[in-house]
């Protein structure tokens, strides 16, 4: 995975707030370069009564001590305010429906599968998936939420891997560990065994 892609599945975690104080502080940061257009932002002493935050009332304490004399310093300022913003968000997002806790890491092998598994695989993930009668039953009417192999009930993601009808070793943990094996034992694949 090239850096460029590792920062756009981090910037997936944020919310639109978070991202939009992240482009903030980014443009804070730029602006205390030496040259930059609205360097003078930066240098405006702050109201004696604050009536309304702007973006330097408002980030100028988190950006002031990140050096900017060069643009390498810069840069780096740049990557440490991202990945302050992704870390706080990755701790604070809920533990996943599915899993009960954090999510481990997707591995970087569900790239090989094609893009209608890898949508399905993300939905089971997530515990609202179309596959699922548990969440069919949600959103239409006459669904019932019971296996189709085995009547067991609910039939949520992780009846998929312990249902009676159809054993398998596959964990749900392994939706996130290993993707291609899931994907190949749910027929998600072209070239999955029938």
């Amino acid at each position: 995975m090239s850096a460029q892609e590792h920062l756009h599945a981090e910037c997936q975690c944020l919310t639109v707030q978070d991202h939009n104080n992240l482009l903030s502080k980014q443009f804070l940061l730029a602006c205390r370069c030496p040259g930059h257009p609205n360097n003078f932002i930066t240098a405006v002493s702050p109201p004696t009564r604050l009536m309304k935050n702007n973006v330097v009332t408002k980030f100028n304490h988190e950006v002031r001590q990140i050096p900017v004399s060069s643009y390498e310093e810069y840069r780096v300022g740049l990557r440490t305010l991202h990945t302050e913003a992704v870390n706080k968000a990755t701790n604070m997002a809920p533990p996943n429906r599915v899993l009960g806790c954090q999510p481990p890491n997707i591995n970087p092998m569900e790239k090989c599968l094609p893009r209608t598994a890898r949508s399905i695989l993300s939905q089971l993930r997530s515990g609202f998936s179309r596959v699922l009668n548990n969440y069919k039953a949600r959103i239409e009417k006459g669904v019932n939420d019971t296996c189709p192999n085995c009547n067991g009930s609910p039939h949520d993601t992780n009846h998929l891997f312990n249902c009676p009808a159809n054993p398998t070793t596959i964990t749900t943990c392994d939706l996130w560990s290993d993707p291609v094996t899931v994907a190949n034992f749910l027929n998600l694949t072209p070239d999955a065994p029938p």
